[in-house]
């Protein structure tokens, strides 16, 4: 980092807690809604520490924050203008006038919005530290087999409930889309032999199972898609068979979701491509992606992504019986005969199913 750079970083969350410190010191001076001031004070402060260590933790390497594309700086306007509305609501409470004794009712709805506000503050804030925390980052140096970053995130969701397991996965979901790109750190810290490894791979899955949340479902096979490359032909049966079973939720989002996630399992860029196909061709993936495609005429996402996993699937798993079976040819047929559908609006995808129809074609013929 040159000396400018980490005089600029430096001094922005300086700034954070300068403004933490404002509005410490302006609640300390209220007049009114003392109790609710008091409340959105102690939240000040405990932010106000998270920036203070946060702040330590990157000036020990600063490569790191500039490397990682994690959102910080999304993170940290926020904050800003949440401790703005902070400052602006503890200093009108210093007065003890008449106009704001009659609308103590508008005073009472912005101290709770602005709770609402500093907890999600508090929950990215917190995020981060996981992310730049000097034991985590060695855990991702040297591989160790016992990580407590990961077993934070593994135990939250039996210590903190839905909130504090939604706020895990989204601090998972941005590591995961790090070590999508980053073989060095997927290979470090999501060995499957490993007991870390393992444990957020079981929590995945059992996320993507169990949960009824939409959300958090979304962000744990964001992550196990992410991650498409660590799995061997002898343990993908579970994950793709989670994914799979995802194409039946009735959920467009979350389908969506699990149609990318395959895709990453089938596609070139995946030395067990093939292998992965077969896997999904047993779990009756085509015969989905067929009732998918016929029924979804008016969702483009899921034609897009839907004929793009058949496509892959058709070019890299072995002919059997169960792709004829299951109409998969009919189905690209028609896609590319119909109009109004994502093969008429997408070049490349319409070179892509003619070259999968022809793929199927010629088996037929021999």
């Amino acid at each position: 980092m040159r000396p400018d750079q980490k005089q600029k970083f430096v001094h922005v969350f300086n700034e954070l807690i300068s403004q933490a410190n404002q509005v410490v010191l302006a609640v300390g001076q209220a007049k009114l809604f003392r109790v609710n001031c008091r409340e959105m004070g102690m939240m000040v402060c405990q932010l106000s520490q998270m920036l203070k260590t946060l702040l330590r933790y990157i000036s020990l390497d600063p490569v790191l924050f500039y490397l990682n594309p994690i959102h910080c700086f999304s993170v940290i306007s926020m904050v800003s203008r949440v401790l703005n509305e902070a400052l602006s609501l503890a200093c009108m409470c210093k007065h003890n006038t008449v106009f704001c004794q009659l609308f103590t009712a508008t005073y009472r709805s912005r101290f709770h919005k602005l709770y609402r506000l500093l907890d999600t503050c508090i929950a990215n804030t917190n995020r981060l530290l996981i992310i730049y925390d000097p034991g985590f980052n060695r855990f991702l140096a040297y591989g160790s087999p016992t990580p407590s970053a990961w077993s934070c995130m593994v135990t939250t969701e039996h210590c903190g409930g839905e909130s504090h397991l939604h706020h895990g996965l989204m601090t998972l979901m941005e590591i995961t889309t790090e070590a999508e790109y980053n073989h060095n750190l997927r290979c470090k810290a999501f060995k499957t032999n490993s007991p870390g490894g393992k444990a957020i791979v079981e929590l995945l899955l059992k996320v993507i199972k169990e949960s009824e949340d939409s959300t958090s479902k979304v962000l744990a096979i964001r992550s196990i898609g992410s991650l498409a490359k660590i799995f061997r032909e002898n343990d993908n049966h579970e994950v793709i068979s989670a994914l799979v079973s995802q194409l039946e939720n009735g959920h467009g989002e979350v389908v969506t979701e699990a149609l990318v996630a395959l895709i990453k399992f089938a596609c070139d860029h995946n030395h067990l491509c093939r292998q992965h196909s077969n896997r999904m061709i047993e779990l009756n993936a085509a015969q989905l992606l067929v009732k998918l495609l016929s029924e979804g005429e008016r969702e483009w996402g899921l034609q897009f992504h839907g004929l793009q996993l058949m496509c892959f699937i058709a070019f890299k798993a072995d002919y059997s019986a169960a792709v004829e079976q299951d109409r998969v040819v009919t189905a690209i047929r028609q896609l590319l005969t119909q109009g109004r559908t994502a093969v008429s609006r997408h070049p490349k995808l319409r070179e892509l199913a003619t070259k999968a129809l022809g793929y199927f074609t010629l088996y037929y013929q021999y």
